[in-house]
């Protein structure tokens, strides 16, 4: 039985939720070029927090560019607008570990004493966001699929060719088989 997206079930000819409403402009950017240069240097080229402080700099006391003013005022600015961005948030969680099996009496490495932060986002919420957004509509293939070259041979390109995804697939339509007989 289908379900909506809080677990409730749902009759089959109920239509799909509405896409949510566009936002305005480039929000929470100022304009496209503000959007495309933290793109640049944030995600393409991975910039260093004081490289991007530089750079701004420089921006800000250009004399062709002064009156503009630089998108952000430093890279924490281009940070907090990258962190604004509402699509598909998901909150970041963590926890600690340390490692719990023998430790030498004297001198220990440094590793076997040492508090670890692990960060993450869960991967269900990540990929249900995916899955809502409507961008990728029509441009994801969800039949597991068994690949071979011309001579025969099994080959895997993505998840989809994997034996897991096989043999979920397989699993799931003998089971429903044997449910139904």
């Amino acid at each position: 039985m289908p379900c909506d997206e809080l677990g409730n079930d749902i009759t089959e000819d109920t239509p799909p939720a509405p896409a949510p409403p566009p936002l305005e402009g480039w929000f929470p950017f100022r304009d496209e070029q503000a959007f495309e240069l933290a793109d640049l240097l944030f995600r393409r080229t991975q910039m260093p927090a004081a490289q991007i402080d530089d750079l701004l700099a420089l921006w800000a006391h250009h004399d062709g560019m002064a009156d503009q003013g630089a998108p952000f005022t430093n890279h924490a600015d281009m940070y907090r607008a990258i962190d604004a961005i509402p699509l598909g948030e998901v909150a970041w969680q963590s926890f600690s570990v340390t490692y719990s099996g023998e430790v030498p009496a004297s001198n220990p490495p440094p590793w076997m004493v040492q508090n670890y932060d692990v960060w993450f986002r869960d991967p269900r919420a990540l990929v249900l966001n995916q899955l809502a957004n409507p961008d990728f509509k029509g441009e994801m293939d969800y039949a597991p699929r068994k690949v071979t070259n011309s001579s025969g041979r099994r080959e895997w390109s993505d998840f989809m060719t994997g034996n897991w995804s096989w043999d979920q697939a397989v699993m799931l339509s003998t089971s429903q088989c044997s449910f139904f007989h």
